[in-house]
């Protein structure tokens, strides 16, 4: 059987990749800007307050009696330190779910979340943590994850991504690339597999 591989990427240079998601609101403390995360952009809002003199008692997060930028470094190691396995299967849930809402915006069928590429997509996202690229540590196409794993397929692409704090985040940096939006707005695309870790991001499209 023929098979057609479309691959492209996306190098991002927002740091930190920490959050939680909006979907889970009664866990987050500390969701500083209000965007339904707790990731480093609440420490910079909170460093920005700080300075600027507009903060609030609840944001005394080290609880000295002050908010300062000590509070804000605080936050930032308590974003860092939340483990990315608790929430990890939300995002890629949550991936899936922002895809398909741009591909019904164009009118194209909603893509199913595959379970077996999405481990597919976790072993690719622990891969371009050591080699980023669409060419895997062992010299081979990113797409033979899939053959390893026994997916059928006719075509197959992937999106990969790092930096990205949330869901929406790294969805939208996608979107804005002509060869990430291509891969995601594939009609003949009908499965979809995604991996998230703390370093980066990974989308496997099948048909």
């Amino acid at each position: 059987m023929k098979k057609r591989i479309i691959s492209v990427f996306l190098a991002a240079v927002m740091l930190f990749s920490t959050a939680v998601p909006p979907f889970a609101a009664e866990t987050l403390k500390y969701d500083i800007n209000g965007d339904g995360y707790e990731n480093a952009k609440d420490a910079l809002e909170l460093l920005r307050r700080s300075l600027a003199g507009t903060t609030k008692a609840s944001e005394d997060i080290n609880g000295d009696g002050y908010v300062n930028a000590k509070d804000a470094l605080e936050l930032l190691r308590y974003v860092l330190n939340k483990p990315v396995s608790d929430t990890a299967s939300e995002y890629e849930a949550e991936v899936v779910r922002l895809v398909n809402i741009e591909r019904k915006k164009s009118g194209l069928s909603p893509l199913t979340q595959d379970s077996v590429m999405s481990k597919a997509a976790d072993i690719r996202a622990e891969e371009i943590n050591k080699v980023f690229s669409h060419t895997r540590p062992n010299g081979s196409s990113c797409i033979t994850v899939l053959d390893e794993l026994g997916v059928d397929y006719v075509s197959a692409g992937e999106n990969i991504a790092s930096g990205y704090s949330t869901p929406a985040d790294v969805v939208e940096g996608w979107m804005n690339s002509s060869g990430h939006r291509a891969n995601i707005l594939d009609e003949t695309y009908r499965r979809i597999g995604v991996g998230f870790n703390n370093y980066g991001w990974v989308q496997l499209f099948a048909t």
